[in-house]
């Protein structure tokens, strides 16, 4: 389906994710912005030979007064979150290895970037890594529906072919001021109070840009805040059996 208004581009990429439909909300997006992304992905999990050598005495010099037991801390950190295979399993724990990457299309890339980035994903992980047991794993894929639950406030165009989505979370229609929340607003005065209230679900507004094709229709641009799902980050809390405490 193809959309001649960015608002309605926008609705139907969040519709997509909210089905879970990943290949659909790839294919609401702009090749060339496609295509760029998969490179990227691509330097980001390749060896690179050029890279600077990180030693102990690097932080010890740049540091004095640095334990070298603190050094070689933040050397095996570093080594950690630059090795190019954990990226790659953080990035796309669907793709076995870079080789595997440079075989996809574009497209494939990102449709594995989304669904390795979703929250359903990430939920699956750490149920098989054993952080949470399954009860509390489908509890939270249950609840997963709405997790992309979007309003597009506006589209404001940046020339002739690229607008910016302005978009909040909807906001949930059950009464927020009750509990700590309430007794925390009831110790405001007044004029703070209705401010707080006008404020509510609307202080940190997101943005999303689209691009205008030759044939006029509308495309989103991929990347990773493609519609928030780079920063998408799970935390699921075990309920806990009071009976069993003590």
């Amino acid at each position: 389906m193809t959309h001649t208004d960015p608002i309605a581009l926008f609705t139907a990429a969040a519709d997509a994710l909210n089905r879970a439909d990943w290949p659909a909300a790839a294919a609401l997006c702009d090749p060339a912005s496609v295509a760029g992304f998969h490179r990227h992905l691509i330097e980001q999990v390749t060896p690179s030979e050029s890279q600077r050598e990180i030693s102990v005495e690097f932080y010890l010099r740049n540091w004095p007064g640095m334990p070298r037991e603190a050094a070689e801390y933040m050397l095996a950190q570093h080594r950690k979150h630059s090795d190019p295979e954990r990226q790659l399993r953080e990035q796309l724990p669907g793709v076995a290895s870079l080789a595997d990457l440079l075989r996809l299309s574009p497209a494939e890339a990102f449709v594995e970037w989304i669904e390795g980035r979703s929250f359903q994903r990430q939920v699956r992980r750490m149920a098989d890594d054993g952080n949470i047991s399954e009860a509390a794993a489908t509890l939270s894929l249950e609840q997963a529906s709405g997790m992309h639950n979007y309003v597009a406030l506006g589209a404001v165009a940046d020339g002739d072919v690229i607008a910016h989505i302005v978009y909040q979370r909807e906001r949930d229609s059950t009464d927020e001021w009750s509990g700590d929340a309430g007794e925390w607003l009831a110790h405001l005065p007044p004029d703070e109070q209705a401010l707080a209230r006008d404020l509510s679900g609307r202080q940190y507004p997101r943005v999303v840009s689209c691009r205008r094709q030759p044939d006029g229709t509308w495309l989103m641009l991929a990347g990773h805040d493609f519609l928030s799902i780079g920063s998408t980050s799970v935390d699921v809390i075990e309920a806990t059996d009071d009976a069993d405490e003590g």
